[in-house]
């Protein structure tokens, strides 16, 4: 998929000009929604990649925070992995965090995103994860 592609790399100026192109309404969804063979859409591959600028521009223009992939796991899934690194991998789950990504949804595995850093040992992963649980909590509790 062309916007999986251009999203995993950064290149926001591809990424604009495919979504320019298709305009917007339903054919801008199904373009957000496309996924790879194992079914990662062009969120989950900024969320495994770090680019944030990429992921910005997509959760803009409306994808979808809480998308699943073939392991059934999220874009916060996906940065919870820290493969990115830790400085990029805290920016992307900032990001979606504050878009309201479900820090509760568990993959086909059973786990949240927090389990996930856990299992890898990624401190400062854990603490962006806490902290922006934290941030949600709050939130919920004052509306």
């Amino acid at each position: 998929r062309p916007l999986v592609i251009a999203a995993a790399r950064g290149h926001v100026e591809v990424m604009r000009v495919l979504m320019d192109h298709v305009g917007e309404g339903p054919p801008l969804a199904r373009l957000l929604a496309a996924a790879d063979a194992q079914g990662r859409t062009a969120l989950h591959a900024c969320a495994l990649h770090g680019a944030t600028r990429a992921a910005k521009m997509l959760v803009d223009a409306g994808a979808d925070v809480d998308a699943v992939d073939g392991t059934g796991a999220t874009p916060l899934h996906v940065a919870a992995t820290g493969d990115c690194g830790d400085e990029k991998g805290c920016e992307i789950v900032a990001l979606l965090s504050s878009r309201h990504a479900n820090q509760a949804a568990r993959n086909r595995s059973g786990e949240r995103p927090v389990d996930t850093a856990h299992q890898r040992g990624n401190v400062a992963l854990i603490k962006a994860l806490n902290g922006a649980w934290e941030d949600f909590e709050r939130l919920s509790l004052t509306t």
